[in-house]
């Protein structure tokens, strides 16, 4: 197998940056993966700085088709409140620009199916999940990461907790 060119969405953050360090280690980067590619709308921070350091090539500006040319694997780590609609929009770009793998921004419970968990961020990932398989004609493989919810994010959804006011 050839090494592949991966492109993260959300690579600055803190998750992000995590993931898009990996990729850029001795142990995947350069025999399993030939380039890491992150979008940003400020490649002046000091995520975009540090990821340009380890080798990572920044694209300014949002997610198209152009951006995504010649990627092999697209990541989305942008947090899960996010609009469906725009989660819809680069998805649609990387079946345009004949993206093979995508990873969307699933991280958390597995919504799948019948459960009796509901909550507007899970209906989102479930619905854009939809969208994504329906459009891609069985050329975009998608993979879902169902790892469990992050606690420290959890709260802040609401889920099970109420945060004081002070």
């Amino acid at each position: 197998m050839s090494p592949i060119t991966v492109a993260i969405l959300g690579a600055t953050g803190d998750l992000g940056l995590r993931v898009a360090r990996r990729f850029l280690s001795p142990e995947y980067s350069p025999s399993q993966v030939s380039s890491v590619r992150f979008f940003t709308r400020n490649p002046s921070s000091t995520g975009a700085q540090e990821l340009k350091t380890l080798g990572a090539e920044p694209i300014e500006g949002e997610v198209t088709a152009a951006g995504l040319k010649g990627v092999d694997v697209f990541i989305s780590l942008i947090g899960g409140a996010i609009d469906v609609d725009y989660m819809n929009k680069y998805t649609k770009e990387a079946v345009d620009a004949g993206v093979k793998v995508y990873i969307p921004s699933e991280f958390g419970i597995d919504h799948r199916g019948d459960n009796d968990f509901n909550h507007e961020v899970f209906d989102g990932k479930e619905a854009h999940y939809h969208y994504a398989s329906s459009i891609s004609g069985g050329k975009l493989k998608i993979v879902s990461l169902y790892v469990g919810l992050f606690l420290e994010d959890t709260f802040g959804l609401g889920v099970g907790y109420s945060r004081p006011r002070y």
